[in-house]
């Protein structure tokens, strides 16, 4: 072998290392763009209140039990949440006491309910609930959702909508009641707009859904969290914690991809909440089933699913918060390339629309003999009477 030979060998060989590499490289140097920036550009909590602190400065306390004769009542409240208590004055006299919150432009509302007994002694009933209602001190109208214990049955859950003038409740109507075994504590999520549109959730359970209400409860609304009972034997308590009032059920985030995907991702990267963006790069995303503050992270992915937007950390997400995506966003992705179709094989064995005046196809002729005709059935006249 000669010494150029293997020289122009080694170079063809280098040659096509390089062109392999500089092939190669490009690929494994693809980098996409470091995700947009997402920040928020309105809270939707009105107000929020663990009911654990000692200060009960933001509620006003108030109710019957203060007022009918031989009544009793009271409140405090501690680490383990606020407490409300009430005794009936005389035996089937319903008495009660409260915590009314000032006047809230929110609707979203929620309180965590214990329950504390699970019966009442023979003739002694009781409730423990949460309530909206309308600012107007002229009528009653208002959403419940209580906690009953009695003594003619197990305890059980309930949801109610009440109209009335001034001080009585005259319609009460049940929307929704428990069954079977229930926790004896449980989350519950009112979300209304006062007219007839009303979501309550239960234990992060949808158990009412409705948008056909006549509730007549004109905002501004106030809460009420409160005690009634009929019990002259004890005094009968309620216990509450993690209060809180939004402006909404969802979040809204604005400047996303359009067709893309907004999520809202937990810890462990799991995704908690999802939603497609409109055309306009808008989304919202419900947030109400859970107990809120949500502490996650909200990520914006295009419709290729490739991430373009993140907030740089975990946020404490209400509902009525907005969002935005700030900086440019990487363009979409082309859409994929179409490939053309090309025909293997034809169809079709004859053709010919008969209207051209070539019959050159055809060939002309007689009865065939090979085909037998059938004889029709002989007609018959009907005999003239």
């Amino acid at each position: 072998m000669s010494i150029t030979g293997s020289r122009v060998r080694l170079a063809i060989s280098a040659s096509a290392i390089l062109l392999l590499v500089s092939a190669f490289v490009p690929a494994m140097n693809i980098t996409h763009a470091a995700p947009a920036p997402i920040s928020q550009a309105k809270s939707g909590l009105v107000k929020a209140d663990s009911l654990t602190t000692g200060n009960t400065t933001y509620w006003y306390f108030g109710g019957d039990a203060s007022s009918q004769p031989g009544a009793k009542y009271t409140y405090s409240e501690d680490a383990q949440g606020l407490h409300i208590g009430a005794q009936a004055g005389l035996p089937m006299q319903w008495a009660g006491y409260y915590a009314e919150s000032p006047n809230t432009t929110a609707s979203l509302f929620h309180t965590f309910i214990n329950l504390p007994y699970t019966s009442m002694p023979s003739g002694e009933s009781y409730n423990t609930g949460f309530y909206v209602q309308t600012w107007d001190t002229t009528y009653i109208n208002y959403i419940g959702c209580l906690a009953v214990a009695w003594d003619q049955g197990p305890y059980y859950w309930t949801v109610v909508q009440s109209f009335g003038p001034i001080v009585g409740a005259a319609t009460i109507t049940t929307l929704y009641q428990s069954t079977g075994t229930m926790p004896l504590a449980e989350d519950c999520t009112i979300i209304t707009n006062g007219n007839n549109y009303l979501k309550v959730y239960l234990g992060g359970n949808l158990v009412v859904n409705r948008n056909d209400l006549n509730m007549m409860m004109p905002s501004p609304f106030n809460t009420y969290i409160e005690v009634q009972t009929t019990s002259t034997s004890a005094m009968r308590m309620g216990t509450y914690t993690n209060y809180y009032a939004a402006l909404d059920e969802k979040i809204t985030v604005t400047g996303a991809s359009p067709g893309g995907t907004v999520q809202i991702v937990g810890p462990s990267s799991t995704v908690l909440v999802s939603n497609k963006t409109d055309s306009n790069g808008v989304a919202t995303l419900e947030v109400a089933p859970y107990d809120l503050p949500l502490k996650a992270n909200i990520t914006v992915r295009d419709s290729a699913g490739t991430l373009v937007a993140a907030t740089s950390s975990a946020v404490t997400i209400w509902g009525g918060d907005s969002y935005t995506v700030n900086g440019p966003l990487p363009p979409p992705p082309p859409p994929p390339a179409v490939k053309p179709i090309t025909q293997t094989q034809s169809g079709g064995v004859s053709y010919d629309t008969l209207t051209t005046g070539n019959t050159k196809s055809w060939t002309f002729g007689g009865a065939r003999r090979d085909r037998e005709h059938p004889t029709p059935p002989a007609r018959t006249r009907k005999a003239c009477t």
